[in-house]
């Protein structure tokens, strides 16, 4: 069909009154009416009707503005909401909206609920929400928003359009993990904790202890564990069973494919794993107990321990040979063992370690077959020696500083994105950072933080560009209410490297072109 542009108001001798832009008009030649064509389902008119300038005066027109809707780019698994309004316009009558519905994936609409009535000069707004789904990276989805009523122009449409942002971190498309036991975990034991170590290739999010299940014979109503993060990212942690009823049996860790996700993007599929993560306990062994109600990170200059046999030790001074065998495993310089007093005679005992400097450390105990339960002369875990580990303590008595501002993934410093991804690191494990420990430069005053994902020492920091060009760059503000986890506030520092984007354009988004088609341009 032939278009022919007509001005944006035009009043016809004859004719309809008609608002609105480009459309195609054809002529009645039976009764001489204007007869709109609509090009779209936008259109002022519905296709193929004829009305007269008297029917048009009375019964007006749904507008929905802004039409169409770009909510640009909008990352995977994430929302974001934009307003829709409607108003009654060139006409007299109450317009009476009988529905509401919406189509293309990711979209929805909330906040008007018809049927209701839109008076003139009474405008009404509504929400629309994107939500990309799990696909392709940066895939456009499109859609209408449709209100149906008695107007003139019903139905009445307004074109959606959104972008799924997703960056690749790289490595594999699903997590990888191993599950191994933990050096200071016999693979027979009747000492606990039972540790295992977690080792993700990459930054994982939503794993707690409630998604570990027990491929062994001893299951997780027979045992109290809990899981505590390692290290500075989100991709270490130890599995720490602290106690298990019963006769004993095999524990063996496994984290199940769909409980984990990257950090950023929730995947969707097989996890694989890696797992050498068998520990057989054996509650017919003299036993004992190693806990500390130290927190798992401290700046304190001691920590303490507490040590249980589950019977008392043979010996005339036990307190002697236990203090002997104790030691400090770990990376924080100079830890010691600085005081071991015996709260139960020959049984319980409370060891103090001098933390030394930032690092790692956990009380052992030396089984050298010397430690022997009192009333059968059985040793310590069974025959063998071993070195046993208690819990782990992070010491951090430093501040944390920023060590780095990146552009995210690998991104290209050029980009049309409508948003843009840095990644900032700490030289800490850090908590409390959010948009407002941050600023950006660039050359619209409206562009800034959109949101701050992370975890351990890595922020994601998204950004909207706005209507940006060149530059952009993005900083962390000398106030910026971040700490570590033991509560030391940041110390400003410089970035290296300090990397940031240049912006060419924003992204385009697709355009409705007609009834049928869309264009992206």
């Amino acid at each position: 069909m032939k278009r022919i542009r007509i001005p944006t108001m035009m009043l016809c001798i004859g004719l309809v009154f008609v608002w609105g832009g480009s459309f195609a008009r054809a002529l009645d030649k039976t009764g001489g009416k204007g007869c709109a064509i609509a090009t779209s389902d936008s259109s002022p008119l519905r296709a193929g009707s004829c009305l007269s300038a008297p029917e048009a005066l009375g019964m007006g027109q749904v507008q929905i503005t802004p039409s169409p809707l770009r909510f640009g780019s909008v990352w995977v698994n994430t929302t974001r909401t934009l307003a829709l309004t409607l108003d009654n316009v060139n006409g007299t009558d109450d317009i009476a909206v009988s529905e509401i519905t919406v189509s293309g994936e990711g979209f929805s609409t909330r906040g008007l609920a018809p049927p209701f009535t839109l008076k003139p000069g009474a405008p009404q707004s509504m929400e629309v929400v994107f939500a990309p789904p799990m696909k392709d990276r940066n895939t456009w989805y499109l859609g209408l928003v449709t209100v149906t009523s008695n107007a003139a122009n019903n139905p009445t449409t307004a074109s959606l359009s959104g972008k799924g942002l997703m960056f690749w971190a790289g490595f594999d498309e699903y997590p990888t993990v191993w599950i191994e036991r933990s050096s200071g975990t016999p693979a027979t034991t009747a000492v606990f904790p039972i540790e295992f170590d977690i080792q993700f290739l990459e930054a994982v999010s939503d794993l707690d202890v409630g998604s570990i299940q027990w491929g062994g014979t001893v299951k997780a109503t027979s045992m109290t564990a809990l899981l505590v993060p390692r290290g500075l990212s989100s991709s270490q942690y130890t599995l720490r069973v602290t106690d298990i009823t019963g006769a004993g049996g095999t524990v063996n860790p496994v984290i199940p494919a769909n409980v984990v996700g990257k950090l950023l993007f929730w995947w969707e599929g097989n996890l694989s794993s890696n797992t050498d993560a068998v520990v057989t306990y054996d509650a017919s062994l003299f036993g004992a107990r190693i806990a500390t109600p130290s927190p798992a990170v401290t700046a304190a200059s001691t920590v303490t321990y507490s040590l249980t046999f589950d019977a008392p030790v043979k010996g005339n001074n036990v307190l002697a040979l236990v203090q002997s065998r104790l030691g400090v495993a770990g990376t924080s310089a100079g830890a010691a063992v600085t005081a071991v007093e015996e709260t139960e005679t020959s049984k319980t005992y409370e060891v103090t370690i001098h933390t030394g400097g930032d690092g790692t450390l956990a009380l052992t105990l030396d089984d050298d077959d010397t430690i022997l339960r009192d009333s059968t002369g059985a040793p310590l875990n069974g025959a063998g020696s071993a070195v046993i580990r208690g819990p782990m303590i992070e010491v951090d008595k430093t501040s944390p500083t920023l060590v780095a501002i990146q552009r995210a993934f690998g991104a290209r410093r050029g980009t049309s994105e409508t948003q843009v991804v840095f990644e900032v690191t700490f030289s800490d494990a850090v908590e409390g950072v959010d948009a407002a420990d941050f600023a950006v430069a660039c050359s619209d005053r409206d562009a800034g933080v959109a949101e701050v994902i992370g975890a351990g020492n890595v922020a994601y920091v998204v950004c909207d560009v706005g209507a940006a060009l060149g530059p952009f760059q993005l900083s962390v503000i000398p106030a910026a209410t971040v700490t570590n986890l033991v509560g030391l506030t940041y110390v400003p520092g410089t970035p290296n490297p300090n990397e940031d984007y240049y912006i060419t354009e924003t992204s385009p988004s697709p355009t409705r072109v007609d009834s049928d088609t869309w264009t992206l341009y």
